[in-house]
């Protein structure tokens, strides 16, 4: 199902902190300038591979209670460590308004996408699933319960060129800008499109196709509303990652009891799209 526009989600990640949590603390310096951060070691290693090896393994970082990460930005850190106390994204100039609560000033989808970087170069998972919620969350106008916004082709290719194509984020992508992407109707340069990824373009023409084929067979438009719902919730595992076997964190239930609540619900759609 499409978000609902909350980024304060309930869920069991490392910001949670328990009251049983370890105090040693540790030091992550970033960048050129060796900027320090200090956070709860326990927190760090349980929510991120690199960081349970770094401080708990055989390393030196170990012993020193100390790791550097020079291609970290100072602003990326700072948001790493409002995320992983807090359980949200609370800075940046863009601002949409939650279903559940206030008005929510969010990353704007280039810090996002540096954050995400960062996730996925130092394996943490829930970071990953967590940013990929909020860029659907941002992209998702609440008003109208649509996807009313797009993303620039810019911001496509730096995902691309810094991420593996195998990754959420960029599945995501492919899905987003087959729904969205209007060329037709934007500005920006035509030439640029022969330089974007040939597993893009790909993925958006068999989203496209699939969805075509699907509105011919329900006799409905291929921009149907009920039809992109029902599609995003078909693809539902595509668009987070599991941390644990059989467990489906976007929902919070087993794995195979995620395929029936999907066909109930497509039924249930399916039928309203007849």
């Amino acid at each position: 199902m499409p978000p609902t526009g909350s980024l304060k989600r309930k869920r069991s990640s490392a910001s949670n902190l328990p009251v049983s949590m370890e105090q040693t603390i540790v030091t992550v310096t970033v960048g050129p300038n060796g900027t320090p951060f200090n956070f709860h070691r326990g927190l760090l290693c349980r929510c991120s591979g690199f960081f349970r090896g770094a401080f708990k393994g055989s390393f030196k970082e170990a012993g020193d209670r100390s790791v550097h990460l020079d291609d970290v930005s100072v602003l990326t850190m700072q948001q790493f460590m409002q995320w992983i106390y807090n359980s949200a994204f609370l800075t940046g100039p863009a601002t949409i308004a939650s279903f559940n609560g206030p008005s929510h000033e969010l990353l704007t989808p280039d810090e996002m996408l540096d954050l995400y970087v960062f996730a996925d170069r130092y394996e943490i998972v829930t970071l990953r699933n967590d940013i990929v919620y909020a860029l659907r969350v941002v992209m998702y106008n609440v008003q109208t319960g649509s996807y009313g916004k797009d993303l620039p082709l810019a911001f496509v290719e730096r995902a691309y060129e810094r991420l593996p194509h195998t990754s959420t984020l960029c599945k995501w992508l492919r899905w987003h800008m087959s729904v969205m992407w209007a060329p037709d109707l934007m500005d920006e340069d035509v030439e640029k499109y022969a330089y974007l990824p040939a597993s893009f373009l790909l993925g958006v023409a068999v989203h496209c196709r699939m969805r075509i084929e699907w509105a011919e067979d329900k006799e409905v438009s291929a921009h149907d509303e009920s039809l992109v719902a029902v599609e995003q919730f078909r693809l539902g595992c595509e668009f987070h990652e599991h941390e644990q076997a059989g467990v489906c964190p976007g929902k919070g239930v087993p794995e195979s009891d995620v395929s029936k609540l999907n066909f109930t619900w497509l039924m249930k759609s399916k039928l309203s799209l007849q």
